[in-house]
């Protein structure tokens, strides 16, 4: 092994004798760590320098505090205030499937221009008005609307928006900017949509507001709209490198949104006409789904362990969880804290066409708002298990009886398959033994003994620090090796110890 390693390794030279010269750094080096593991959770990682890949590794020493000790210092006011203004973090997202058919739309109806309709805008108000009136159960904002710009506020730097489109109110209209009658003129739904124009489109489109004024489509996310025809999309300033060809002979112009997380508009091209082109072609047109299979984006909740332990402040921070669902996905998900029941209680819409609806939370998060290990927030499960507050003083009878129960705790390297532990395919690193607070720990037997060792795992080397996994498990009563499942979360804490190979040899 000496002379591999001195052929391997330059750093390693003999003196003019002919004696070996070692300059590597042989001392044993350690790795403290604590790591938090979540209910429902059988493994834990440790961050160890990659400095350090040439060492192999063995546990000095490794404990299991159940949470339950935190929950306890929380409730005496244990804890500094350092520690309380630490950020929890849970991510979650929503899930949904849509139920689409050719002849039943989700967004509902086919829109059909009645007869009579001769202006432009007056087809824009009608299209606005009938997917705000058909907004499906569950969608926050109209599947589609329309609303308009005007190309030279771009080139303004003294006024605000409102400031300009305000101040324009006699040139658009003809008189005194009224917020009756030229604010709030977008579908109810839509007014809160990022970035929108909400005063009333311009009755005077003549000279340069017509040619300044582009109208502009506004599509949900996931969604797209079909026309029939494409006069009256040439006719409100869109062409076809907006819209596109048709597919088939009978197929639509088609307008998309595949983004699941935002609205997408689209200004016009040219200027809108007044009047529509006039075709023989009846106008129609439909929103969809464009996607099915609906998984949103992540939210981080986050909120400081010390509002935590309190449940109303949970409530406010997955409220705005759901507004934050709402304004990029567009669907409209809640949640409830009962006080007098002491439960959470999940919100999904009524809606036959929206299935295997879901609000998907981490194990942890998922225990602390009563729902033990569940992780799917379904219509069906929707109501937590009441928050029993339980006395600090029953702490350590409830963490001794939980060791107790659990018994004896294998840790084994996740990273290393071996034959060499009956009942486990992983290599064997330590045991860990109830005591009597309810702790688990290493027996001293196994801490004077020659510990078993084990290799990092060869990653990616571009990162500072190489993650070590370790796997818990435990034995049934019919002495089977399962892994370590707690509907409490728990801290591993202990020390890695690095020892050279060079020092195994030489002992």
């Amino acid at each position: 092994m000496n002379q591999y390693l001195e052929s391997k390794d330059p750093r390693r030279k003999r003196d003019n004798q002919g004696n070996l010269i070692d300059s590597l750094e042989k001392k044993d080096i350690f790795v403290p760590f604590k790591c938090e593991v979540p209910p429902g959770t059988s493994t834990f990682e440790i961050q160890v320098p990659k400095t350090y890949l040439n060492r192999i590794f063995s546990f000095d020493n490794i404990m299991l505090i159940s949470n339950l000790y935190a929950e306890q210092a929380q409730s005496f006011n244990e804890e500094t205030e350092e520690e309380l203004r630490e950020v929890l973090s849970y991510e979650i997202y929503i899930q949904a499937v849509f139920i689409t058919e050719k002849k039943d739309k989700f967004y509902g109806p086919t829109y059909e221009m009645p007869p009579g309709v001769i202006m432009t805008a007056d087809l824009v108000k009608q299209i606005n008005t009938y997917y705000e009136s058909n907004k499906p159960t569950g969608i926050v904002t109209t599947p589609v609307f329309f609303d308009w710009v005007d190309l030279r506020f771009e080139k303004v730097t003294d006024k605000t928006f409102d400031e300009y489109y305000q101040s324009m109110a006699r040139t658009y209209y003809g008189e005194d900017f009224d917020v009756s009658k030229h604010w709030n003129a977008l579908p109810r739904s839509a007014r809160k949509v990022f970035g929108v124009n909400n005063y009333l489109l311009p009755t005077l489109l003549v000279g340069e507001v017509l040619e300044n004024v582009r109208l502009r489509i506004n599509i949900a996310p996931n969604s797209f709209a079909s026309f029939s025809t494409d006069a009256h999309l040439l006719s409100m300033g869109f062409d076809s490198s907006q819209y596109g060809n048709r597919k088939y002979k009978n197929d639509n112009f088609k307008i998309e949104n595949k983004e699941f997380a935002k609205f997408w508009n689209i200004t016009g091209n040219q200027k809108m006409l007044p009047e529509l082109i006039v075709t023989p072609n009846k106008f129609k047109m439909f929103m969809e789904v464009f996607e099915e299979n609906f998984i949103s984006k992540d939210y981080s909740l986050q909120i400081t362990k010390k509002d935590s332990i309190k449940n109303e402040r949970f409530e406010t921070e997955l409220k705005n969880a759901f507004l934050g669902f709402e304004k990029t996905g567009n669907i409209s998900y809640g949640v409830t804290y009962n006080e007098t029941a002491k439960r959470f209680q999940f919100m999904f819409p009524r809606n036959d066409r929206m299935v295997n609806m879901k609000v998907v939370l981490p194990r942890d998060l998922a225990e602390r708002l009563g729902f033990e290990l569940n992780i799917e927030i379904t219509p069906k499960n929707s109501i937590g298990e009441p928050l029993v507050v339980v006395d600090p003083k029953e702490t350590e009878d409830r963490a001794r009886a939980l060791s107790n129960e659990t018994g004896l705790i294998i840790v084994s390297d996740y990273n290393t398959g071996t034959n060499t532990t009956v009942g486990i395919g992983k290599q064997y690193m330590a045991a860990l033994y109830p005591t009597e607070t309810g702790n688990m720990v290493m027996h001293v037997n196994e801490i004077c003994n020659q510990q078993p060792f084990m290799t990092l795992p060869i990653v990616n080397m571009t990162n500072e620090y190489i993650p070590v996994t370790f796997l818990l498990s435990r034995f049934l009563n019919n002495n089977k090796l399962v892994n370590l499942v707690w509907k409490e979360g728990f801290t591993m804490q202990g020390t890695l110890r690095g020892v050279h190979p060079f020092n195994m040899n030489s002992k």
